[in-house]
């Protein structure tokens, strides 16, 4: 199997070429955040549904932060 070949167009957009078609397609989002730093949780389990462990993770978080009193005085 041939390697598949990739190139930027002037425009900035990134293009790979498809060696069974011989055409050249755009890939969208390609190097979109390479300046931005991935920040990842490490107690967010990638393998289990995402949404369910954030909304854990913040109402942990909500609790924590509401059973801080202020004293007066």
């Amino acid at each position: 199997m041939a390697k598949a070949q990739m190139k930027q167009q002037p425009d900035g957009k990134w293009m790979v070429h498809d060696p069974k078609t011989g055409r050249w397609l755009e890939v969208p989002g390609y190097g979109a955040m390479k300046s931005t730093p991935l920040l990842l949780n490490e107690e967010i389990d990638l393998t289990k549904p995402i949404f369910e462990q954030v909304l854990e993770l913040e109402m942990r978080q909500s609790r924590k932060t509401s059973r801080k009193r202020i004293r007066k005085g």
